[in-house]
C-alpha cells in the first residue's frame, strides 16, 4: 500500500478493515467485503443463462443465397487488392503498419469503409497471401502463396480465408483507436493482438448455430449471453467511489458494450457476415453440393443466356440460391431459351 492510496482503498484503512500480509501489501476479508455488499456476491444475480433470442426470421433458401453472394464478394475484394498491389503496395512504417493515408487510399480504391479495408489487409496477412517484400524501400506486396491460392477452387480459396481468420488474436477493429500510450493503432502493424479474440469468434458461432434455421440473432441477446458466461470485473473508467454507507455499492456498473469481449462479439457478427459464414446475421446450415455442380467437376457446365450454368424454374430472371454454383449468389441469371 502506498502512503496516498485509492479513495476505496483509504476509506477500508481509516476504518481499520484491512489486513496486512506483507510489509506493502494489505487484503479485505471475504466476510467484510460481503457485509459491504449487503450479503451480495454479484451485483444482480442471473442464476439463469439468457436466452439468445431470434431477432427475425428468413427462409433458409434466403440465409443460404446471402451467405453465398458474401462469400464470392469476399474472394473478389480480395483479389482486387492483392492484384493493385502487385507491382509493390505502400511503404511499412517504422513502427510498423500502414500510415493512415495509405489506409484511405486502400479504402477508396476498394469503394469501402477505412475500418472495412483495415478487416481485408488483416484477412489477407493472416491467411499468408500478404507480408512485406523485406527490401531496403520496404513495401507490403502479395506472396508465393498468393499465387498459389489463385489456382484453387473457390471453395478451397474460401477455406484458406475463413480458417485463419478463426483462429487469429488480431483484431482489425481496433485500427483508428490508441493504444496504452495514445499511439494510434495502424493495420497490420503491432499491437493488434487481442488473447481472448479466437474463444470469443467460436462462441459467437456457436450461439447462432442454436437457433433454428433461418432464424436471425438479436445481438443484444448474444452480447448479454456472453456477459453471463464471463461476468464483468472491476468498476468502470468514471469516478470510483468507496462503498455506501449502508452496505450498497455505489461504484459505477462498467458499460456493457464497451468492455473487450462484448466489442469483440460486435466485430465477430460483422466479420462473419463479410465473410459468408452468416447470411443476414444467421448461421447458414453445412451441407455439400448438389448434384449438379458435382457433375460440373467432371464436365464442363452448359451455358445458358445469362451466363449461369442453374437450372431455373419458370419465371424469369431471379437471384441464384444455389451456394455452390459457381456464380455469386449476387448475379441474375436468365433461364436458357
Amino acid at each position: 500500500m502506498t502512503a496516498n492510496p485509492a479513495p476505496p482503498v483509504r476509506w477500508l484503512r481509516d476504518r481499520g478493515l484491512l489486513l496486512p500480509v506483507s510489509a506493502r501489501t494489505m487484503v479485505l476479508p471475504r466476510e467484510v467485503a460481503l457485509h459491504l455488499r449487503g450479503g451480495r456476491a454479484h451485483r444482480a444475480p442471473e442464476p439463469v443463462a439468457p436466452v439468445v433470442a431470434p431477432a427475425r426470421d428468413y427462409r433458409p433458401q434466403v440465409v443460404d443465397s446471402a451467405a453465398a453472394g458474401q462469400a464470392y464478394a469476399a474472394l473478389a475484394t480480395v483479389e482486387e487488392l492483392l492484384k493493385s498491389w502487385d507491382q509493390g503496395g505502400p511503404q511499412v512504417l517504422r513502427a510498423g503498419g500502414m500510415s493512415v493515408r495509405d489506409l484511405k487510399r486502400t479504402a477508396t480504391a476498394l469503394d469501402v469503409t477505412e475500418q472495412l479495408a483495415a478487416f481485408w489487409l488483416e484477412l489477407c496477412f493472416g491467411a499468408g497471401l500478404l507480408a512485406s517484400d523485406g527490401e531496403a524501400d520496404e513495401r507490403y506486396a502479395p506472396t508465393p502463396a498468393y499465387d498459389d491460392w489463385l489456382d484453387l477452387p473457390p471453395a478451397e480459396r474460401w477455406a484458406r480465408l475463413v480458417a485463419p481468420w478463426l483462429v487469429a488474436t488480431r483484431v482489425p477493429g481496433l485500427v483508428g483507436g490508441a493504444d496504452a500510450k495514445g499511439r494510434t493503432l495502424a493495420a497490420l502493424g503491432p499491437d493488434l493482438d487481442r488473447a481472448p479474440a479466437p474463444e470469443v469468434r467460436h462462441r459467437v458461432l456457436e450461439l447462432l448455430a442454436t437457433l433454428l434455421p433461418g432464424a436471425a440473432a438479436d445481438p443484444e441477446t448474444v452480447y448479454a449471453r456472453l456477459r453471463w458466461e464471463r461476468p464483468l470485473r472491476g468498476a468502470g473508467q468514471g469516478d470510483r467511489r468507496g462503498p455506501g454507507r449502508h452496505g450498497g455499492d455505489r461504484r459505477p456498473v462498467p458499460d456493457p458494450h464497451t468492455d473487450l469481449r462484448s466489442r469483440l462479439a460486435r466485430w465477430t457478427l460483422a466479420e462473419a457476415e463479410l465473410l459468408g459464414l452468416t447470411g443476414r446475421a444467421r448461421s447458414r446450415a453445412p451441407r455439400g453440393p448438389c448434384s449438379t455442380c458435382r457433375s460440373r467437376r467432371r464436365r464442363p457446365p452448359p451455358t445458358t443466356a445469362g451466363g449461369s450454368s442453374c437450372r431455373w424454374p419458370p419465371g424469369g430472371r431471379r437471384r441464384c440460391s444455389r451456394r455452390c454454383c459457381p456464380r455469386p449468389s449476387t448475379t441474375s441469371c436468365s433461364r436458357p431459351t
